[in-house]
């Protein structure tokens, strides 16, 4: 029995009751109604200070009624609790954050009235909740909590309506990393910061175990198309650099995908930047290293530059010699610095052709990158790579003074080295910059010779019309004080000195 104070209610003058028999049914029905207020304020107000709790109750009300018969049937209102719990029944949570980076935040962004807070909540609330709604078919809905200080920083509740499907903080995270990444970190108009997206206590270092991210650079020339996937372009490069990496990869680590790796395209000078996200069921082998050397040892493709490529910044074991060679007979023009131009592409690829048939049988040798051109007459910056074990410097060098010769009969192609050594092996690409002679030390050895030619002339007029004398009296200190003395010689001024 309910320890708490009841009333009966006895209805007996109801016109709809008056006609049933007196074996009637008798009816208890409990109702109780605690429902908790709390006054609405935004979790990040600077003026909260404590939380602010008043409740109400209504007594639980023990009514008889006597049920009418079939005959007779009478209708009942529906006796609904107006305020609803969140987020439900059966209902699971997780906390989502990030930051934006291209708003403003504004003191109006702590009055969740304020028409600039409504906004900003709504359009976080349209971004959101296509994403996980195509993600998780649990998904309920999105919750904006508030706003905070830090570029803008927002604090929002995910909402599932299944226990058993709801995902877990790590998926949270991977799939709006995962849909923002593509697009550049924009989730709409808003640019996210990609280390602050946050579920519960999983980040991106939480979600790191499970990702591989292999990055390099191809030689297919860069298009816009490129950048909006599903077109043309997209899906053939998208054939070629997913075919020949993709199994390299699940080989080396002997595990099946969570789902389809994120594939981004970039412009790197011209070329294609190329980085693959795979998301594995199951955490990478901490300390597991070499699949970079291992994709550029066995991936065929060279379209592919080996000393491009990097497995979760570890780079492939390879030694590197950069160089340049001077092409006298070949005319400088500016179209040879755009990659895409008809006269670069020819003869980058003459000089890959040329070079790949001087080294291609040298032991452990890789590739050749023939990366620009510069001056006049032209010089061709060129990428020498080897796998470990490479040979010496001295022995590449000969290699190639002796293979320009040659190459110069097969091809008619003219080449000098430009510099006698080469840079030490892996350091990054060289250029090199004409020396410059600033505007204002040539105006200044102008002044100056000219000074030179001036000043004799100068001299000898000035002993000719005694100008020497006029220009020595003009500089006479000449006081107010005393009286004038004069001598033969020179002009002075005398003061007295009264005792």
């Amino acid at each position: 029995m309910d320890s708490s104070p009841t009333s009966t209610v006895s209805l007996e003058n109801f016109s709809s009751i008056s006609s049933v028999s007196s074996s009637s049914t008798t009816l208890s029905v409990h109702l109780t109604a605690t429902p908790t207020i709390t006054p609405y304020l935004s979790w990040s107000h600077p003026s909260i200070t404590e939380s602010m709790d008043s409740a109400w109750s209504l007594t639980s009300v023990e009514t008889e009624l006597s049920m009418p018969s079939a005959s007779s049937p009478a209708q009942y209102p529906l006796l609904l609790d107006s305020v609803s719990s969140s987020p439900g029944y059966n209902h699971v949570t997780r906390s989502l954050t990030f930051k934006i980076t291209n708003e403003i935040f504004t003191v109006a962004l702590y009055d969740p009235t304020s028409l600039v807070y409504r906004l900003l909540s709504e359009n976080v609330q349209n971004q959101l909740t296509p994403i996980y709604r195509r993600a998780f078919s649990s998904f309920d809905r999105v919750e904006v909590g508030g706003f905070r200080l830090g570029s803008v920083a927002v604090n929002t509740t995910l909402v599932f309506g299944n226990v058993t499907q709801a995902p877990s903080p790590v998926d949270i995270v991977w799939v709006l990393y995962r849909e923002a990444k593509g697009l550049g970190m924009m989730l709409g108009n808003l640019s996210l910061a990609e280390n602050s997206i946050q579920s519960e206590a999983s980040t991106l270092t939480t979600l790191a175990p499970l990702t591989v991210h292999v990055s390099f650079t191809t030689m297919e020339l860069f298009e816009s198309s490129l950048l909006i996937p599903g077109s043309a372009t997209y899906t053939t490069l998208e054939r070629l650099t997913m075919e020949p990496v993709t199994p390299v990869v699940l080989e080396f680590y002997g595990m099946h995908l969570q789902e389809q790796p994120l594939l981004f395209f970039s412009n790197d000078a011209q070329w294609v930047g190329v980085s693959i996200v795979y998301k594995f069921n199951v955490p990478v082998p901490v300390g597991l290293q070499g699949l970079a050397d291992r994709l550029a040892r066995e991936v065929r493709d060279t379209h592919i530059q080996k000393s491009s490529i990097s497995v979760n910044e570890e780079k492939a074991e390879l030694t590197v010699y950069n160089l340049w060679l001077r092409i006298p007979k070949w005319p400088f023009s500016e179209g040879l610095k755009d990659k895409a131009s008809k006269e670069s592409q020819e003869l980058r690829g003459r000089l890959t052709h040329g070079l790949t048939t001087i080294l291609k049988s040298t032991e452990n040798f890789a590739e050749v990158i023939v990366e620009g051109f510069l001056f006049s007459p032209v010089i061709a910056t060129v990428r020498l790579t080897y796998f470990k074990a490479a040979p010496s410097e001295s022995d590449v060098q000969e290699w190639v003074t002796k293979g320009l010769r040659t190459l110069e009969d097969a091809d008619g192609l003219y080449l000098e080295l430009a510099v006698p050594d080469f840079d030490m092996p892996n350091s990054g690409p060289s250029g090199l910059s004409e020396a410059s002679f600033p505007p204002y030390a040539v105006a200044m050895t102008v002044l100056g010779f000219l000074f030179l030619l001036v000043f004799p002339l100068i001299l000898v007029l000035a002993f000719k019309t005694n100008l020497s004398s006029q220009i020595a009296g003009l500089c006479v200190w000449k006081p107010g004080c005393g009286r004038q003395v004069t001598a033969s010689q020179y002009t002075m001024q005398s003061c007295d000195l009264k005792h």
